[in-house]
């Protein structure tokens, strides 16, 4: 039962994250030029976790826990395109490396949230 919830979630994630990309890109199309890098790294995160979780990167990895782990990266992977959307429309030398930063944010978030969480109880 707990394999099942786990895909149902993952699944779950991974539509939010792909509804998200696709219209923040679909909105940005005009003022920058998207690759497929664009659609790829919000999506880098939750594979990143379960390597981290293989590698015996953490605590004790419960029901709660991965909630909790995946809650977090979600944010982070939806908010990433949107705030590369708004730096369209920013001027600036820092602008490169603040959409570097976000290009990377999904995994640095990933290895933050494996390392920070405390086992939670189920």
């Amino acid at each position: 039962m707990l394999l099942f919830q786990k895909t149902f979630d993952i699944i779950a994630i991974l539509t939010v994250i792909t509804l998200s990309t696709v219209i923040s890109l679909m909105l940005s199309k005009k003022s920058i030029k998207i690759t497929w890098w664009d659609y790829a790294f919000p999506y880098l995160g939750v594979p990143f976790w379960f390597v981290l979780q293989a590698c015996g990167i953490g605590g004790e990895v419960s029901s709660s826990n991965f909630m909790v782990e995946m809650f977090a990266i979600l944010v982070c992977s939806v908010s990433a395109p949107w705030l590369r959307f708004a730096l369209t429309y920013v001027r600036g030398r820092l602008v490169a490396w603040v959409s570097i930063l976000l290009t990377i944010s999904p995994l640095a978030v990933a290895a933050c949230v494996r390392l920070v969480t405390p086992v939670l109880p189920s």
